[in-house]
C-alpha cells in the first residue's frame, strides 16, 4: 500500500530512495511551493485582539517549518473558533451554576442542552483547525518534514564524514 506523497526534499533526506537526475527533475517541477513569509501579518477581517496571538503563533509555525502565506485563512479560522469555543464554554458555566428560586438552585437543563451543543460545534472547528494547522500532538506525528526544518541542523555522523573525507581524497 502506498504511504503519502512526500517531497523530493524529504525523500533525498531519508536517502531511502533513489532517483535519477530526470526523476528528481520531473518530481520538483511536479511540486507546489508556497511562498513562506518574509512578515506574518494577520487578515484584516480578524478582530484586534486576535491579531497579537495570530502574530505571535504564526512565528512559531513559521520557525517549525509549518507557515506560508497560503495558511493565513487557517490560523486565522482556527483563533476564531477557539474564541468562540472559549465563550461558549463560559456560558455553559453560566448555566450550570443555575440560579436560586424558593432557596434551592435551579438549572435551565434545555438552555444547557443548547448552550453544550454550540459549545461542541465550536470544539469540533476549533480542533479541525488546530489539526490542519500541525497545532495537535497527533497532527504533529503526522506530519513529514524535510531535514533542517523547524531551525535545527541534523547532527553529523562521523562515519559518514569520515567516508565523505576518504572519497575527496580519492
Amino acid at each position: 500500500m502506498a504511504g503519502t506523497r512526500q517531497t523530493l526534499e524529504v525523500l533525498e533526506g531519508n536517502g531511502k530512495k533513489h532517483l535519477t537526475k530526470k526523476e528528481k527533475a520531473e518530481r520538483a517541477a511536479a511540486e507546489v511551493r508556497a511562498e513562506v513569509p518574509k512578515q506574518i501579518r494577520p487578515p484584516e477581517y480578524l478582530p484586534e485582539a486576535l491579531k497579537k496571538e495570530f502574530r505571535a503563533l504564526g512565528g512559531k509555525l513559521k520557525e517549525a517549518g509549518l507557515l506560508t502565506v497560503l495558511d493565513y485563512d487557517t490560523l486565522a479560522r482556527y483563533l476564531l473558533a477557539k474564541q468562540s469555543y472559549l465563550a461558549a464554554t463560559q456560558k455553559v458555566l453560566e448555566i450550570q451554576r443555575g440560579r436560586m428560586e424558593a432557596g434551592k438552585r435551579v438549572i435551565d437543563m434545555e438552555a444547557l442542552d443548547v448552550a453544550t451543543r454550540v459549545q461542541d460545534r465550536f470544539f469540533k472547528q476549533c480542533r479541525g483547525a488546530a489539526n490542519d494547522m500541525g497545532l495537535t500532538v497527533t497532527s504533529r506525528c503526522r506530519l513529514v518534514l524535510p531535514p533542517g526544518a523547524g531551525g535545527k541542523a541534523p547532527e553529523e555522523n562521523p562515519f559518514e564524514r569520515m567516508m565523505r573525507e576518504r572519497m575527496h581524497r580519492a
